[in-house]
């Protein structure tokens, strides 16, 4: 079976951390030859580059000269199915569709917010109707999106437990974090996190307390650099953002507890990576898919904006508790959230 992936780039978003899983447990089986076509160059995963599949960059064509490399790649692969992994591109295939013979799953779900007035028109009437499944990584999504329940599949993310870092050194320790205690958000500094929750939060412990660290991971785009720059470059010594990282793993493992500020999330990655650790986490994403991964007061806390400080501080009190929200966590991810359940799913689907 020729199975053919859409998306723009892969950066360092949660959606491109899930495709990319995804490809790298597909490519073990060799029943599926696998196609990914880019339309930019930006590749935050150099490890697809090790897989045996085909990989196609579409750098520098405009809207309009898009779908026509998009129907020159599909008559010459002959795609069985195609997995769109954005709105525009799950638009692009809508419009060739009645063209071909594929299979069309439009994934591009991976949120709660729903489609704004513009988007509406075209996602119900037009992709949602010629695809012939819609995915999201949460029942949520699919509710926030109206996805026809004929056509809405629900497939959890899936970690990798390969991914946890073995390591016995201190990778926090090697760039000058020595605190007792290190909390640490995992996420893009992007208008769908709020970080200046996460700063607030943090400019209030750390005038209490010389004991924590407060660690963001995550990309910087430029828009935010103004907000994060007292905390850039070891300009504080105890809020530290730490920009796009590729030893995630090596660095998340010595954190005690996990905090996502957030406006609405599907399925967070961070959230699921930092649970798979044994890092509880504490997020105030009361609206969003997070209540599919943690189950409130038993593994994870989730709570108001102005509940946050009440909520950690009783986890930085509390040493056995946070050892039994550890335990939990991990098992939890272990027995919903494995890339060995996300990729049978998705296999289901295509056949």
């Amino acid at each position: 079976m020729k199975i053919l992936y859409l998306i723009e780039e892969l950066g360092g978003g949660g959606k491109e951390r899930r495709l990319v899983e995804l490809l790298k447990g597909l490519s073990e089986n060799r029943d599926y030859e696998v196609f990914l076509v880019l339309t930019k160059r930006t590749n935050k995963y150099p490890e697809i580059n090790q897989l045996p599949i085909n990989i196609h960059s579409l750098n520098g064509y405009s809207n309009f000269a898009l779908i026509r490399q998009y129907f020159l790649i599909l008559k010459k692969i002959k795609p069985n199915v195609i997995h769109t992994w954005s709105f525009k591109t799950s638009f692009y295939i809508a419009l060739l569709k009645p063209l071909f013979t594929f299979k069309f799953i439009a994934g591009f779900i991976g949120d709660t917010f729903g489609f704004s007035k513009i988007k509406s028109l075209v996602g119900k009437q037009f992709i949602f109707k010629r695809a012939d499944s819609v995915v999201s990584n949460s029942q949520l999504g699919l509710d926030a999106y109206h996805v026809p329940k004929t056509k809405g599949v629900v497939i959890y993310n899936g970690f990798d437990f390969n991914r946890i870092s073995k390591s016995k050194i201190s990778q926090l320790e090697g760039i000058g974090i020595k605190t007792p205690l290190k909390i640490v958000m995992l996420a893009n500094v992007t208008k769908y996190k709020n970080y200046r929750l996460f700063i607030d939060i943090a400019e209030y412990f750390v005038k209490h307390r010389n004991d924590i660290t407060f660690i963001s991971i995550g990309e910087i785009l430029p828009e935010f650099k103004s907000l994060v720059a007292p905390y850039i470059n070891n300009n504080h010594s105890q809020i530290k953002f730490l920009g796009f990282r590729q030893d995630v793993s090596d660095l998340i493992k010595d954190c005690q507890i996990g905090l996502l500020c957030t406006y609405t999330e599907g399925i967070s990655n961070s959230i699921i990576e930092l649970m798979a650790n044994g890092v509880p986490v504490v997020t105030n994403d009361l609206k969003g898919g997070t209540r599919e991964v943690i189950s409130n007061d038993i593994d994870g806390i989730i709570c108001n904006d102005n509940k946050m400080v009440n909520s950690l501080q009783e986890l930085i009190k509390d040493e056995n508790l946070r050892e039994t929200y550890s335990k939990n966590a991990s098992c939890k991810i272990a027995s919903d959230f494995t890339l060995t359940k996300m990729v049978f799913n998705y296999i289901k689907i295509y056949n």
